[in-house]
């Protein structure tokens, strides 16, 4: 921790961003977000979620495992998770949560990861920008 200037008390540490990237989104081998932006963690459901990656699992049961375990944000390529009712439901009470998408839909793994890495930067001001989050934001 570093210290405030003339305060001599340890300042906190800037808060780390947790993205969860649905089942759809590519996951290039040996790529870490973290390398280029160490304010940020990007984990893949499959990796973190192999039981729920295996079956059937619904939207909504995805963003409440991932706003327990302190995501800020489910990213994802499957903009109808917007107009589901459950969903919406489920996500307006997950305080602190958020959903990621895309207006139109990228078929090419290449632009996608571009369109998320371009983006990053407004979807950290978004996040941080939180009612719930500038308590914590750094």
């Amino acid at each position: 921790m570093a210290s405030k200037p003339g305060s001599g008390k340890p300042s906190p540490a800037p808060h780390r961003f947790r993205l969860l990237l649905d089942q759809g989104f590519p996951k290039p081998p040996g790529f870490r977000v973290e390398e280029i932006d160490r304010s940020i963690e990007v984990v893949h459901f499959g990796d973190s979620y192999r039981d729920l990656a295996r079956a059937r699992t619904p939207d909504w049961l995805i963003y409440a495992h991932a706003a327990r375990d302190g995501f800020d944000a489910l990213v994802t390529r499957d903009k109808a998770q917007v107009d589901q009712a459950l969903e919406m439901w489920v996500l307006s009470r997950l305080v602190g949560f958020s959903v990621v998408t895309w207006r139109r839909r990228i078929d090419d793994p290449i632009q996608e990861w571009g369109q998320l890495l371009a983006y990053l930067p407004e979807v950290k001001k978004q996040l941080a920008q939180r009612p719930e989050a500038r308590g914590r934001a750094g």
